[in-house]
Parts: structure tokens; sequence; C-alpha cells
């Protein structure tokens, strides 16, 4: 990653000033979505690997999930029942639209 202490975005001409050098603030990380992944990832399975409860599924598509049954199904048709549910699925989230409901 790259520490910051200045941001500017540059979108369609115009310069906006998201962050400005000042002696309070905290530098912000920029870090690109890849590294930040496969570090989360590192962690969770130092973390909880070993724990016999850690199960993740990769390229793996939610056709619909049960919030109060604590299951999902895939787009494979296999059911899953769930402890904890973290939701990575993206912009169009089944996840986050299960929980809209």
């Amino acid at each position: 990653g790259l520490l910051s202490s200045k941001f500017l975005l540059h979108i369609g001409g115009f310069q906006l000033q998201l962050r400005a050098n000042s002696d309070e603030s905290v530098p912000t990380l920029l870090i690109s979505r890849g590294d930040l992944c496969a570090a989360l990832l590192e962690d969770l399975e130092q973390r909880h690997g070993s724990s016999g409860r850690l199960h993740l599924h990769f390229d793996t598509s939610l056709e619909s999930i049960d919030l109060a049954e604590r299951s999902c199904r895939t787009s494979g048709g296999k059911a899953l029942r769930y402890a904890d549910l973290i939701g990575a699925d993206g912009v169009n989230s089944v996840v986050r639209a299960a929980m809209a409901q």
C-alpha cells in the first residue's frame, strides 16, 4: 500500500480535494482491492482456519438466502446452512437484498 496525506479525485476535468495535508490528519492507505482481499483472506484463515467452523465458497453464486432459517441455496441447487454469513458478493448482492427485505 501507499500512505497518503493528500488525496485529489479527478473526474471529467474537475478536481475534488478529498483530503488535505494537515498536522492532525492520519494518513490514508491506498491499496489495491486484490491486495486487500488477499490480506483479509490470509488473516481470516490464520485466525479461524483450524477451528473446523470456517467454510469458504469461491466462484459460487447464491440464488436465495433465508435469514430466518440461516440457510442459502446456490445457483447450482446446493443447500447450505450457516452460523455467520459474510456477503462479499459484489454490487448486485443477494445478501444485501435479503437483508433489505
